[in-house]
């Protein structure tokens, strides 16, 4: 969860929620530790927003960025009860493969209009993707989070096993050729 895409989505806010000369924002938010949810009131608007949005950075990690707006805010912080563990294992997650994505692999996804469907950002050189057994791909920071509250992908919701994944490291090499281009890998599973 990196501070960047609390940024963007700051400024999306921004966009969809201008303020009049010397308003500010009254910001509910729910805090899931790794990600929060803001829905934006602006004080000076009649009408507010019931829409929630998802920023994939933890509570302290918005903080700064919404800092860094100079928009005068007020806070109203939920906090979720804290639910049972359901989600794939650390092990599991630490061994879904990664590729750090070049400029052409990062060009690739741009002409294709493939965004990582959590944070609804684009790939771009540099960004560590994760290849989900499925052939989805996230950026890794987006869906380890996901990942450690459900065992399923984000999009079509196929079940992510130690087997799934094992099977599709086994087959990373041919599969960077057709999905990434060239995108170099991170790391990839141990198969037992």
């Amino acid at each position: 969860m990196c501070i960047d895409c609390a940024r963007r989505k700051i400024r999306r806010l921004k966009q969809a929620n201008p303020l009049a000369e010397g308003a500010g924002w009254f910001l509910c938010i729910i805090d899931h530790d790794d990600h929060v949810h803001v829905r934006v009131n602006a004080q000076d608007a009649e009408d507010t927003s019931a829409e929630w949005v998802q920023i994939p950075a933890p509570f302290d990690v918005f903080q700064v960025a919404l800092r860094e707006t100079g928009i005068a805010t007020r806070i109203h912080l939920h906090t979720p009860e804290p639910a049972a563990q359901r989600g794939c294992s650390e092990e599991l997650i630490g061994s879904i493969p990664h590729v750090i994505f070049d400029a052409a692999a990062a060009a690739s996804s741009v002409a294709n209009e493939e965004v990582c469907s959590i944070c609804y950002d684009a790939f771009s050189a540099g960004d560590e993707v994760a290849l989900l057994p499925c052939a989805h791909r996230y950026h890794a920071a987006c869906v380890a989070p996901w990942l450690a509250k459900a065992t399923t992908c984000p999009a079509c919701r196929e079940e992510i096993t130690e087997s799934a994944v094992q099977s599709a490291s086994a087959s990373l090499p041919g599969a960077l050729g057709t999905c990434c281009c060239t995108a170099k890998p991170v790391h990839r599973a141990t198969v037992g």
